[in-house]
């Protein structure tokens, strides 16, 4: 009798942990992506709903993970919002001794549903560099949104790629811009 309320015990706890793993919502920690170290990194996944294996093939693959001495960082962030059923990924890596700062965003988006976001960051030397997407998908679809950016003493330059596909009718729209303030802007006050 004892033996058999014990098993029960631990496949009620087995069963519980499991439910947690699986219904668990994690939000992107503002914590992770502001570190004191120079180097951020963060990857966070936002599951508001079971979307099906094909939607995702092709779409969500797994960024890079890289793991660089940590290097001291001024400031860096992100900020996002979606609307609908979507998930997202999101992974942030700057290092501002060479003033390399790379976003890649993520996301796919089931029904009718919006992805958008912003990231930015500066290095320490003054330079900033942004970037900004935005995509709406009326059937089910997805998107990729890749930002690199390069800010040095004298200057700074932007590359970013966009990529996207949906099943019916829908828009994808990203921009990005950046701006440098180093050396020459000092020296001209």
């Amino acid at each position: 009798m004892r033996v058999s309320v014990l098993l029960v015990v631990v496949v009620a706890t087995v069963a519980m942990s499991e439910a947690k793993t699986r219904f668990m919502i994690s939000e992107l920690p503002r914590e992770a992506l502001q570190g004191s170290h120079g180097y951020q990194s963060g990857s966070g996944y936002t599951l508001l709903s079971r979307i099906p294996r094909e939607a995702l093939h092709g779409v969500l693959r797994r960024l890079p993970r890289q793991a660089p001495q940590p290097l001291p960082m001024n400031s860096g962030g992100f900020a996002g919002a979606q609307e609908g059923q979507a998930m997202t990924n999101v992974h942030t890596l700057t290092d501002t001794r060479s003033g390399l700062t790379s976003t890649g965003v993520k996301g796919v988006v089931k029904d009718l549903g919006k992805v958008r976001g912003e990231a930015s960051a500066l290095n320490q030397n003054g330079n900033v560099a942004s970037s900004f997407y935005s995509g709406d998908v009326a059937a089910e679809g997805g998107m990729y949104a890749d930002t690199q950016s390069v800010a040095g003493d004298d200057g700074g330059a932007a590359r970013t790629g966009i990529q996207g596909y949906m099943g019916g009718d829908g828009s994808i729209v990203g921009t990005v811009g950046s701006a440098s303030e180093g050396k020459q802007y000092l020296e001209n006050m």
